[in-house]
């Protein structure tokens, strides 16, 4: 036994004094080492009393781990589990011993246990995972318990160690760490337990809130905590070594993002306020802002749905939010009002209302500076919003009329400026005047048509203010002097005139402007006629009749002297086509009408081929027809504009004619027409044949007789025009026009004595690329006619004969048909002079059954020998 003990005792013993090596010192530690030494039976006993409790209960290896625990020694424990070194797991069965110790130690003194939980904390990592919730548990409890643990093992290592520990000591490990990051005094301490610096405590504070926040998301924290740690939220500052500094609203928006459910609730009624103040900076956190536009949003839907309390601040933060730079976060405030300004009291309606015009008004006139979204959107809710408005402060009244007079400068925005100036009429007189007077004043300039609407019927009321009537009627001077008006000023004029009654505008201040308009334009009728009449007259002419008669009468009838400029004149009464005032009989006016017409139609003939002729010509014709004009040859003169502008404009002269059947066509006007329409059908943008053709028809049908031979006898004296198509145009045109219905004037100018032998044959010859227009008895009249009176018809003659076989079949179908062919070759043969038409004509008519009509009718006695001999050349003898 003393050779075993000799190993544990210093060198420098004296002799039966034993000193022990200082790493076996204490008794316990010294006996529990020579426990498996054989010792006498009768002193086992002893011995086993004398062994301390670690190694009696788990053996030799517990005694350095045991003591390495207690004393926070890192290396030692790892020197007695064997790891020194290496990074390995703790053996199983180390794991366990270490467990076991852990519960042992839950009996020591705080600061050994403590120590135990600093110690297995820095091996997180190398335990086994079935002994972790023993060892590491004990860690959060102790955490939970102990400041002093807490901020040794730190958040960034609990955060590791929370999914060992039981509901109770998570609970208890929230609640401690809200009450140290929360106090005015933060009581964060470094791993050594010193205090840090403003940025490490910075980075402190980080860590432990948002293990705080994850520790929610798995137990449900005391309310008062949670009470507290949302107190904290809304400023979370902290304090270190004199100075103070809070965590970025940008933490908290990422927090936020990933756990709203939990945190939101902590904040809500605050949390648009904290958005506020943020972007009320000159240069706010750089922030996910439509995740806060929801955010806030949700928020807003909630204090509306909570009660009248709630309401009153959501009142106030929509205020606020108005008022931000931030696009999206403006906005959720018009869309949150829209919806629910029919709840707000009176006040706060009032209040909200100017922060959101205020802030359009801000963008309005800096949109860079003060941008929105969808602006129209927005006009739209504020307009609407106004309208359900039972009431406004005098600033919400001067924002509208601000509105209203931004809005007014855009013909896009001008329907909702309307809709404004409507609601300040009612609201606000002496605003409304104001803007009335802003309005008149631009009512010819650049004012859109709804805001001259809305001015216009404001002015027509039967109550409309004299202050109104005068800004409107101080307008019209504008429109005087020699300039030409513009569009949007003719349209406002004539604007005014229909809008207004006759009353309004024959009394004062309307009467003397418009007496003095009129006044104008007929001393520069008579003076200084320019374009810029038409203009001036286009004005008022939708509204003549609502004009003082004496006054309207005096500028009709000056227009008659524009004569003399044409191109003016055309323009005028361009302008008044379908607006010509109907006769005072029938409740219009008592104008020179017929003088007018007179003055147009001189200057129609000034005008040529133009489109000032034919907007004179329809002018004309819708003056005709308006005043009733009744002198006879008023329809010649449209007639013979008609068919000066044919070629021109096709269709707007057929219609003219086409309403004048009665009116006189000459022979001259045909003979052009004719032509022109042989041009058009040459030309590639000319009507078709047919439709020329029907045309002309048409007005052949409306003249005289004499008129069409006249035109006959004149075109055929012309040589023809040769054309690609055709070697006749003019004339084929014309004969297909006039077979249609007037055949016989051809006939008679084929055998009119003064027609020469060359234009008949013309003629004939026009006729027969028509022949399917022509009859049987005009044929045979022609034959009869033409080969009975042969002397200067020779030419004619030999035409005729030479097309009776082909003209005789077409015409000629059935027998009795063909009978009467040839009785009348039969009833001229005689007096046919040369003998080879004889020969060409029985020939021709042998196979239409000639023989035969000679023989029925006893043509054999009646016909002269020689006559008889040519056609049995033939026939065959009878």
């Amino acid at each position: 036994m003393r050779e075993e003990l000799a190993a544990f005792a210093a060198d420098s013993t004296a002799k039966g004094r034993w000193e022990v090596k200082p790493q076996h010192r204490g008794l316990r530690q010294f006996m529990s080492h020579i426990q498996d030494v054989r010792r006498p039976y009768s002193l086992q006993p002893f011995l086993a009393l004398s062994q301390d409790p670690v190694s009696r209960k788990h053996g030799d290896k517990a005694v350095p781990i045991e003591e390495a625990l207690r004393t926070s020694d890192l290396t030692a424990l790892l020197d007695a589990t064997g790891l020194t070194g290496s990074s390995n797991l703790l053996p199983m069965e180390i794991g366990a011993l270490v467990a076991d110790l852990i519960d042992d130690l839950r009996t020591e003194t705080p600061t050994i246990q403590d120590n135990a939980a600093f110690t297995v904390a820095q091996l997180i990592r190398r335990i086994p995972e079935n002994e972790r919730r023993r060892i590491l548990g004990f860690v959060v409890r102790r955490s939970g318990h102990s400041a002093s643990l807490r901020w040794r093992v730190g958040p960034s290592k609990l955060s590791e160690m929370n999914a060992y520990g039981d509901n109770e000591e998570l609970r208890a490990l929230g609640r401690a760490l809200i009450e140290d990051i929360t106090a005015d005094d933060n009581k964060a301490l470094l791993s050594t337990l010193q205090r840090p610096s403003l940025r490490e405590l910075r980075d402190l504070i980080d860590a432990a809130a948002t293990l705080v926040l994850n520790l929610m998301e798995q137990v449900d924290l005391p309310p008062q905590a949670q009470q507290q740690l949302g107190q904290w939220l809304l400023h979370r500052s902290f304090r270190a070594q004199g100075q103070s500094d809070q965590l970025p609203l940008s933490w908290l928006e990422e927090q936020l993002s990933s756990r709203e459910d939990i945190l939101l609730p902590l904040i809500v009624d605050s949390y648009p306020r904290l958005i506020q103040e943020e972007f009320q900076k000159e240069e706010p956190e750089r922030l996910d802002v439509s995740s806060i536009r929801d955010r806030v949003h949700a928020v807003f839907t909630r204090l509306f749905e909570q009660g009248s309390e709630s309401r009153a601040t959501l009142w106030d933060y929509l205020t606020n939010f108005a008022s931000l730079r931030e696009p999206s976060l403006a906005t959720v405030a018009y869309t949150i009002f829209a919806q629910r300004c029919s709840d707000a009291d009176e006040a706060a309606t009032q209040n909200v209302f100017e922060a959101l015009a205020a802030r359009l008004i801000q963008h309005e006139e800096s949109a860079d500076t003060w941008p929105l979204p969808d602006e129209e959107a927005l006009r739209n809710t504020i307009v609407e919003v106004a309208d359900t408005c039972k009431s406004f402060s005098s600033i919400g009244v001067e924002n509208m009329v601000r509105l209203a007079q931004i809005w007014s400068k855009s013909a896009e925005r001008s329907r909702s400026a309307a809709r404004i100036y409507s609601m300040v009429s009612e609201v606000d007189p002496s605003q409304s005047d104001t803007l009335n007077q802003a309005w008149a004043k631009r009512l010819f300039s650049d004012l859109p048509e709804p805001c001259q609407q809305v001015l216009l019927a404001a002015t027509n009321e039967e109550d409309a203010p004299e202050s109104l009537c005068t800004h409107v009627a101080s307008a019209i001077p504008e429109l005087r002097g020699a300039n030409e008006l513009t569009e949007h000023q003719i349209d406002a004029m004539s604007r005014l005139l229909s809008t207004l009654n006759v009353s309004i505008l024959q009394e004062s201040p309307f009467n003397e402007q418009l007496t003095q308009y009129i006044d104008e334009i007929v001393n520069q009728i008579s003076q200084n006629p320019g374009a810029y009449i038409s203009s001036k007259v286009e004005a008022i002419s939708k509204n003549i009749s609502k004009l003082s008669g004496e006054r309207a009468t005096q500028l009709l009838n000056a227009l008659a002297q524009l004569q003399g400029h044409p191109n003016i004149l055309s323009d005028v009464y361009h302008r008044l086509t379908g607006l010509w005032p109907i006769p005072a009989t029938e409740g219009g006016r008592d104008f020179a009408a017929q003088k007018l017409f007179n003055a147009g139609i001189g200057a129609l003939d000034k005008l040529g081929q133009t489109d000032d002729a034919v907007n004179l010509l329809k002018s004309l014709d819708d003056l005709h027809r308006r005043a009733r004009l009744k002198q006879s040859n008023n329809q010649d003169h449209l007639i013979a504009g008609a068919y000066q502008l044919w070629a021109y404009v096709p269709a707007t002269s057929e219609e003219i004619a086409q309403k004048y059947p009665e009116a006189k066509r000459t022979q001259g006007q045909l003979v052009n027409l004719v032509q022109h329409f042989s041009q058009m059908g040459e030309a590639e943008e000319g009507g078709n044949q047919e439709s020329l053709v029907a045309a002309l028809v048409s007005e052949i049908s409306c003249a005289e007789e004499a008129d069409i031979r006249s035109a006959t006898t004149t075109l055929l004296a012309q040589a023809p025009e040769v054309s690609e198509e055709s070697s006749d145009p003019v004339v084929a045109l014309w004969v297909a026009a006039v077979m249609e219905n007037q055949s016989a004037v051809l006939i008679d100018a084929i055998i009119y004595p003064n027609t020469t032998d060359e234009q008949a044959v013309r003629l004939y010859n026009n006729m027969l690329v028509n022949v399917r227009n022509l009859s049987g008895d005009t044929f045979l009249k022609i034959l009869r006619e033409t080969l009975s009176a042969q002397e200067g018809r020779e030419k004619t003659a030999d035409s005729i004969v030479s097309s009776v076989e082909t003209v005789g079949s077409d015409l000629f179908i059935t027998d009795d048909e063909r009978r009467m062919l040839c009785q009348a070759v039969l009833s001229v043969f005689a007096d046919v002079t040369k003998r080879e038409r004889k020969f060409e004509l029985a020939r021709i008519c042998t196979k239409f059954g000639l023989r035969n009509v000679i023989i029925d009718g006893n043509y054999t006695e009646t016909l002269s020998e020689n006559d008889v001999e040519i056609i049995e050349r033939h026939t065959g003898h009878f």
